[in-house]
């Protein structure tokens, strides 16, 4: 279980490097937004997503606006 935990993990950290050019663990150690670099807390949907709040969301109303 753990070497799938690991692995999800790095599949992570390559397409947040890719789309954000960052890391997921590059963000956590500087405790800022993938997408906006702005500090953010270590709470909410950043835990799960290493976005803020807004850039969050903002992606979630882009993405059901596609799918309509």
């Amino acid at each position: 279980m753990e070497h799938l935990k690991t692995s999800l993990w790095n599949i992570q950290n390559n397409l947040a490097h890719k789309l954000y050019g960052m890391t997921k663990s590059e963000a956590f150690r500087r405790s800022i937004c993938l997408r906006c670099k702005k500090p953010t807390g270590l709470w909410g949907r950043y835990k799960t997503s290493g976005l803020c709040e807004a850039c969050h969301s903002s992606i979630l109303i882009t993405n059901k606006e596609v799918i309509k």
